[in-house]
C-alpha cells in the first residue's frame, strides 16, 4: 500500500499504522465534504428533508396576506394542523407537511412547504412549494382561502356533499 521506489527499504510501516493511517485519511475526506451534507443525508434517510421543497419554490403558487408575519404564521400553522396534514418539518421561515392520502400519516409521501416572506409591518407573503403540481394546488386553495377569511373549501364540498345526501 505504501510501497513507493523512492521508500527507503529499510523502513517498514506496522500494518496496524497503515489502518490508522487510512482511518484518518477518509474522516478527513468525510468531515471536509461539509456538515451539511452529512445533515441533509441525514434528513433524508429520516424522512424529513426539505430540500425538494426548497428546489420546487420557483414554481411556487404565492400570495400576499393583510397580516403581520407572526399573526399569518400562526394561522396557517392553526389551519394545517387540524386538518388531515401531517406537519413533519417546521421553523421561523416555513412548515413541512406531508397529505395524509393513507390512514396513517407516516405513510404520507407527498410533501408540501407552506413558505413565509415579512414583505412589510403588515403583509406577508405566503408560498405553497411541492414537486407535485397537484399537492401544490390542494393545499394553496385551501389554505389561502382560510387565511383570507373564507371556509376552507374541502369543508364546504363536504357540507353541500352531506347536505344533498340527507335531502336526497
Amino acid at each position: 500500500m505504501f510501497n513507493y521506489k523512492c521508500q527507503n527499504p529499510n523502513v517498514k510501516i506496522n500494518p496496524k499504522s497503515k489502518i490508522t493511517i487510512l482511518i484518518y485519511v477518509l474522516l478527513s475526506g468525510f468531515l471536509l465534504s461539509g456538515c451539511a451534507t452529512i445533515v441533509e443525508s441525514a434528513k433524508v434517510v429520516a424522512g424529513i428533508s426539505t430540500k425538494e421543497l426548497e428546489a420546487a419554490r420557483p414554481q411556487a403558487l404565492k400570495k400576499v396576506f393583510s397580516y403581520n408575519y407572526s399573526a399569518c404564521y400562526d394561522k396557517a400553522r392553526e389551519f394545517l394542523a387540524k386538518k388531515e396534514f401531517y406537519i413533519y418539518a417546521r421553523d421561523k421561515q416555513m412548515i413541512a407537511i406531508y397529505l395524509n392520502s393513507d390512514p396513517e400519516p407516516e405513510m404520507s409521501t407527498t410533501p408540501v412547504g407552506v413558505f413565509f416572506k415579512e414583505i412589510d409591518v403588515d403583509n406577508t407573503q405566503v408560498e405553497v412549494s411541492s414537486p407535485s403540481p397537484y399537492a401544490r394546488g390542494f393545499i394553496a386553495e385551501r389554505l389561502f382561502a382560510v387565511l383570507k377569511g373564507e371556509k376552507d373549501p374541502e369543508d364546504v364540498k363536504r357540507e353541500k356533499a352531506e347536505k344533498e345526501k340527507k335531502d336526497g
